[in-house]
Parts: C-alpha cells; sequence; structure tokens
C-alpha cells in the first residue's frame, strides 16, 4: 500500500488537535520488522516466539493475530520490551496450516500474513 500524503496529513492534524500527541506521527508499517522461529514452523502444544521492532516506525499500534485449520490460537501475548520492540509468542494444539497476521495500526508489515505448519 502507497503512502496517502493527504491521508497522513489529515492525521497529523487531528494528532495535533490532543494535547498528549502533539509529538506523534503516523507509524509506516514498512519500517516494522519481524523475525524468528514462530514466523517459520509452529510446533505442537509448545510456546512459539518471534520478535517485532517497530523502532524505525513511528507511532502506531501492534496487532498479531494467529488463525488455524478449525480451533482458534488458545493465547497469544505481545510483551513490550522497551524501544518499540516487542516479543510474541502463541500456542497452538491442532496440525494444519497457520496464518499469522501482524500489522502496525491498519496496514501489514512486511511478509504479513505469515503461513506457518504445525
Amino acid at each position: 500500500m502507497e503512502p496517502d500524503p493527504k491521508k497522513d496529513a489529515e492525521l497529523i492534524a487531528l494528532f495535533k488537535l490532543i494535547p498528549c500527541l502533539k509529538e506523534l506521527t503516523p507509524g509506516k508499517a514498512t519500517e516494522v520488522k519481524a523475525l524468528g522461529k514462530g514466523l517459520e514452523q509452529a510446533l505442537l502444544s509448545r510456546q512459539n516466539t518471534f520478535t517485532v521492532d517497530c523502532n524505525l516506525a513511528g507511532n502506531n499500534v501492534l496487532y498479531v493475530g494467529v488463525y488455524g485449520p478449525e480451533i482458534p490460537c488458545d493465547e497469544v501475548v505481545i510483551k513490550h520490551q522497551g524501544d518499540k520492540r516487542y516479543s510474541v509468542s502463541y500456542v497452538v494444539h491442532q496440525k494444519g496450516e497457520y496464518i499469522i497476521f501482524v500489522k502496525w495500526g491498519d496496514d501489514h508489515i512486511p511478509g504479513s500474513p505469515y503461513r506457518v505448519v504445525a
């Protein structure tokens, strides 16, 4: 998705209306990096992990979801490690293909959605 200067300008104008958000600028999902074994394969009934580095991506909200073949992922945990770096863990209990999406605000980061097999 290409940056939309008009949309960005509108968001910045809205941020300036809220005193505590004056220094915020919209985030850029293209600058987010994710890596780790949990994005390559999923181990059954074990904690699978990966990291997400949003340090260069501006300000936004990190969203992570894990969708499985029949039943949803038991639990997805996102922990902020400081400096807009996060650790993500999840547990799956069924064999099959899972889709992991990682979004910074409304936009997928590079590589998302990821496909892993348990």
